[in-house]
């Protein structure tokens, strides 16, 4: 699974996908069964997934795609604004 990431046009979901495929590969290559994994620890440093009321992604880009949800601490477009 190839992901690209833009720096301002991010997906929460492409990243969770993204998690989920790399612990099923370590688990794989450790030959440990899913269900002996107790937990895992997930961080996003400097970033706000941007979701409504129901918890479904909000657009951040001007293209309106609701998949792309993500603010990242190097997106500059509202300098000019603060």
């Amino acid at each position: 699974m190839a992901i690209v990431l833009r720096p301002h046009h991010l997906s929460s979901t492409d990243i969770w996908l993204a998690i989920c495929a790399a612990v099923k590969a370590a688990c794989s290559l450790a030959n440990v069964a899913g269900k002996e994994v107790a937990g895992l620890g997930f961080v996003a440093t400097c970033s706000l997934v941007a979701v409504d009321a129901d918890g479904s992604p909000v657009t951040v880009p001007l293209s309106g795609d609701s998949r792309r949800n993500i603010i990242v601490w190097m997106d500059h477009r509202a300098v000019k604004q603060a």
